[in-house]
């Protein structure tokens, strides 16, 4: 429903590792209810123009995808740097990665590799993004 609807954007010049920061407390509880740890690397980067709801909703997507990817625990981190004029968030998993049958379908709305999943999460992020 998200995909579909013309909402009005509330973009905010703000700090990028602020909101990350933000919610962190959430993220670090959920990872350690899973057994994953997580970590932030965040460099000094210029403010950008963001929907701070938005945004922690894409990162709250991003984080579940990755510990999702992550069956039996491990290190997710979250990154921020600032390349010429752009601002570059990562985030990194060490899951089993992509199967290469599956990563030109990565994004599609409703494609999901987990049984209950929706196939949104990801494009709700790149909706976000642009």
């Amino acid at each position: 429903m998200s995909l579909a609807k013309d909402k009005a954007v509330n973009l905010i010049l703000t700090d990028l590792n602020t909101i990350i920061r933000s919610v962190f407390p959430l993220l670090q509880t959920d990872a350690l209810r899973r057994g994953d740890d997580i970590e932030l690397e965040l460099q000094e980067i210029m403010e950008v123009y963001v929907d701070e709801k938005e945004m922690r909703q894409c990162i709250l997507n991003l984080v579940a995808n990755g510990m999702d990817a992550m069956p039996d625990g491990g290190k997710l981190i979250i990154s921020t740097m600032q390349a010429e004029n752009q601002v570059v968030m990562t985030v990194r998993d060490r899951g089993l990665g992509i199967a290469p049958e599956i990563k030109d379908k990565i994004g599609i709305p409703f494609f999901t590799t987990k049984e209950n999943g929706t196939g949104l999460g990801l494009p709700v992020c790149f909706q976000i993004a642009q």
